[in-house]
């Protein structure tokens, strides 16, 4: 029995085990001004995802940077649709839908790192009399969050409305690497204002759109859309990509676009539709490390047939390790010292494996507590039921009484005699 008892108890602590080291506190709304700085959704299997600073992380499987964030406004004007807090401690969360955890300089860094081009923000050119357009690589937004456990994602663009037609679809819009502009000191300038991702016209942008929109409050053009925005405070992520069509090709042959497995014919009619509603836009595949080279030419060759041409097909060879190393010079154009990127990875693990380990302990420690209680507890009961069956129960001191007769005064243990019969 006391072994049984053992076993159970060492099924709860793999139990215990188990459930610290799984996925916690996804789909949580967070009451507090900031919000988390991890990842609210669970990563897709096969993604390798490197965390590389607070609240900004790059999926090396899927090229792309993922913000972690809260909803901080359901309705009203817009001038940004994500922001982070600022130098100074404030934020423009009273003109952005996203609050981001991230710092923007950070953000920076990490569009770089999965090898985007940055441009610049729009800007008053004094001797054309003109405002030009902000420039940069073609971006994709993207939003995901639980709703009721159940993963969504969707185009920020179904997070707004336009002003004047609120009923008419906003669709995707044309966001870029802007880049943000330069501080005196060497910086950018979204660190001090905290401009993220902005849909009116901001010096400070690291991305926003290749239109023209003046920040004036009586020209401002989109809404939040509250039918569609998620209650405040829900954790979300913000994924930050090259926009294009986006298609995956596994170790087999196989291709996959958000996450729906395609034929062949199926690849063609997706390349066809999205070329017919743009005719200068990327297709981007994802290879994995050890596909063959003759399903990627064969692929082309596909593509080529659909009429993508080969200067609108970018490979994009997964690394087979999670930090790439086919691309340093974009590491060396982002961050003045690479080396420090890779001890900032290596302490942030020592520090988390640190505290699962101390936290493992201690589970430990109260979990053995328990065990030696209940089998002390178990051989006191052992012993108990073994005394209570045993047959060897020593008499008791005094013989039973037969009758009610034999209650009373002590009777005398001699016969008496004629002689005392007579006296």
């Amino acid at each position: 029995m006391e072994a049984n008892v053992v076993g159970v108890v060492r099924a709860l602590l793999l139990l215990g085990i188990a459930g610290f080291t799984g996925p916690a506190g996804a789909g949580k709304s967070s009451a507090s001004s900031r919000p988390s700085s991890r990842s609210t959704t669970a990563p897709i299997a096969g993604d390798h995802i490197v965390i590389y600073k607070p609240g900004v992380a790059i999926n090396w499987t899927r090229r792309q940077v993922e913000l972690a964030g809260k909803v901080a406004l359901r309705e009203g004007m817009l001038e940004l649709f994500a922001c982070a807090t600022d130098v100074y401690g404030g934020d423009k969360t009273h003109e952005s839908i996203v609050l981001l955890s991230g710092r923007p300089l950070h953000v920076y860094q990490a569009l770089g790192l999965i090898g985007l081009q940055p441009g610049r923000p729009a800007r008053w050119d004094a001797k054309a009399n003109k405002m030009f357009p902000a420039t940069g690589q073609p971006l994709e937004l993207r939003v995901e969050w639980l709703d009721d456990g159940r993963r969504r994602q969707v185009d920020v663009s179904e997070w707004m409305q336009l002003e004047e037609d609120p009923k008419k679809p906003l669709g995707p819009l044309p966001w870029v690497f802007a880049g943000s502009a330069r501080t005196p000191g060497g910086g950018i300038l979204a660190d001090e204002d905290g401009t993220v991702a902005t849909v009116v016209d901001f010096d400070g942008s690291i991305i926003c759109l290749s239109i023209v929109h003046a920040r004036d409050y009586d020209q401002l053009w989109v809404a939040a859309r509250r039918d569609k925005v998620p209650q405040l405070d829900m954790p979300c992520t913000l994924i930050v990509r090259a926009a294009g069509l986006w298609l995956q090709m596994d170790r087999f042959g196989r291709i996959t676009a958000d996450g729906q497995r395609l034929g062949p014919e199926d690849v063609a009619d997706a390349v066809r539709r999205y070329l017919k509603t743009h005719p200068r836009g990327q297709i981007h595949i994802l290879v994995a490390p050890t596909a063959l080279a003759v399903d990627v030419q064969r692929l082309r060759d596909r593509l080529r047939a659909a009429g993508a041409s080969d200067k609108a097909v970018q490979i994009h060879r997964q690394p087979a390790a999670t930090f790439p190393r086919d691309n340093p010079e974009a590491g060396r154009a982002f961050l003045r010292d690479q080396s420090s990127l890779v001890r900032s990875l290596f302490e942030s693990a020592q520090r988390e494996h640190r505290r699962a380990i101390d936290e493992l302990a201690a589970r430990q420690t109260g979990l053995e507590r328990r065990l030696s209680a209940v089998a002390d507890y178990v051989g006191r009961l052992r012993d108990g039921l073994a005394y209570l069956a045993s047959d060897s129960v020593p008499p008791p001191a005094t013989a039973p009484v037969d009758s009610l007769d034999d209650i009373g005064p002590e009777k005398p243990t001699t016969v008496p005699t004629s002689k005392s019969v007579q006296k």
